[in-house]
């Protein structure tokens, strides 16, 4: 009996196991096939986005490397003290020359891909960047044109490829919003109309006037940085955050709708330029 009693022991753990060992190798193969699926899947959609034939730029004046690690530095430095809840001395203002000649020149991804123009109350991105790290992206390029528009109590901003993407409308992108800014110094952004491929924002859902910034302020890194910014600006080939200063009236919604010229172009940043991924990925 007890001979009976330990195969029959030893024949329980067998099927435990050979159970185990069957749901292990069904669960890697069913892993596999996703992902070989998945990576064709990819594959065809970066064959559609992308290109064969990048665009060539206008170049652009390289700046000194020890003066660009100055600007690098600047910029460093005045996220840095947002993030710490201190007031920067001065705004961060950045010329279109700057920008092309340090922050893209000396990026090892960005040089040659990229070419930013600024014209009063415009923001221009031509782009045509390598896709060699995605499936199918050898000798590839997506190759696109995006702008930022500054307006009255509004901003907008649209990307489209160059070259038409079967089956997608133009523009690839489209979004324009509502900006105000209320006594509790936080920034309120209400679409007006959003297009992102073939799906567009449905109408009830701009009819809710919801603030997209809402989310964002759940963030308290982020909400610190958005608390010590005043708003954005494009005047004269010159990008500049302004910091909010202490002692800075803010208007509540009514009011806001009819800035003077000053606050005109003055718009919330909706993100951290410090984001180190980002940084490391465009070789700063």
């Amino acid at each position: 009996k007890p001979l009976k009693k330990s195969r029959r022991s030893r024949s329980c753990c067998e099927v435990f196991l050979y159970t185990v060992l069957f749901l292990i190798g069904l669960t890697t193969t069913v892993a596999v096939a996703l992902g070989i699926w998945g990576y064709k899947v990819m594959g065809r959609e970066v064959i559609r986005f992308t290109v064969t034939t990048p665009l060539s730029f206008e170049s652009a004046d390289i700046m000194d490397e020890d003066d660009c690690n100055v600007e690098k530095e600047r910029a460093e430095l005045f996220f840095d003290m947002l993030v710490a809840g201190q007031e920067p001395i001065e705004d961060l203002s950045f010329s279109a020359a700057t920008i092309n000649g340090c922050f893209i020149a000396y990026s090892d991804y960005l040089r040659g891909n990229m070419f930013v123009s600024l014209e009063e109350k415009d923001l221009s991105v031509k782009m045509s960047l390598p896709a060699y790290f995605l499936p199918n992206g050898n000798h590839r390029y997506f190759v696109a044109e995006a702008e930022l528009n500054l307006g009255p109590s509004t901003f907008s901003t649209r990307l489209d490829t160059l070259t038409p993407v079967e089956g997608i409308s133009s523009p690839t992108v489209l979004a324009k919003f509502d900006t105000h800014q209320y006594e509790d110094d936080e920034f309120d952004f209400e679409v007006q109309y959003g297009k992102f491929l073939n799906w567009y924002v449905p109408q009830d859902y701009i009819e809710q006037r919801e603030n997209i910034m809402d989310d964002l302020y759940e963030d308290p890194e982020i909400a610190t940085i958005l608390s010590g910014v005043q708003g954005l600006s494009i005047n004269h080939d010159m990008i500049t955050i302004h910091v909010r200063r202490s002692g800075d009236e803010v208007n509540d919604k009514t009011e806001n709708n009819g800035m003077g010229r000053r606050m005109t172009n003055y718009y919330g940043i909706m993100k951290s330029a410090s984001s180190s991924s980002i940084q490391r990925f465009i070789g700063f």
